[in-house]
């Protein structure tokens, strides 16, 4: 019904401001994939529905079939799946040539994504220390436990070879919902 596009506009951007803050649950999900079911169905028999879909197929070519196709992707999608599309987004995301990128862990200090090691993925990096022997995650931990969200500040050896060259890096990390997840990346001051 187009007269329930703002309506239904609203829901969505609510929807995922809610999925901003914490991931759905099991029964949210599954209250979500029914209504969508539903409003799907109700769409299918809307003639304004299918010219949107006809359209939408002309400009980005895409199969008009897929419309057929969407209750069964939507069933598909797990917490597992939401977590790792995530992870595949963010993974991808550099800039100042590769030298910066985000990193997640979870509030119990196990890696969930460095993009530049993949090796401590899976792993729990908790008593990781920056070149001064101070606790980077506990200190990220500390941070969104406290504010939800901030900046902290650690060293880092730029040279591996050469110990004495050290750097300074201001990180900002923010809690991520019910993933317990804290998002985080850093730049160098110095």
């Amino acid at each position: 019904d187009p007269k329930r596009k703002d309506e239904l506009i609203s829901y969505v951007y609510k929807t995922i401001e809610q999925i901003k803050k914490e991931l759905v649950t099991d029964k949210e999900l599954n209250i979500y994939k029914k209504k969508f079911k539903v409003a799907h169905e109700n769409n299918m028999r809307e003639n304004s529905y299918w010219l949107d879909k006809m359209i939408d197929s002309y400009q980005f070519n895409k199969p008009l079939e897929e419309i057929y196709q969407l209750p069964t992707l939507i069933n598909s999608i797990s917490k597992e799946e939401i977590k790792n599309r995530i992870k595949d987004a963010l993974q991808a995301i550099r800039w100042r040539d590769g030298h910066s990128y985000i990193w997640i862990v979870d509030t119990n200090g196990t890696c969930v994504l460095f993009p530049i090691n993949p090796s401590v993925e899976n792993k729990n990096i908790l008593n990781m220390t920056d070149a001064k022997g101070k606790f980077i995650i506990k200190d990220a931990i500390e941070t969104i436990q406290k504010r939800g969200s901030g900046y902290i500040e650690n060293i880092y050896v730029e040279d591996i070879v050469n110990s004495r060259n050290f750097r300074q890096q201001i990180a900002y990390v923010k809690k991520f919902g019910r993933l317990n997840w804290i998002i985080g990346t850093a730049e160098t001051i110095n």
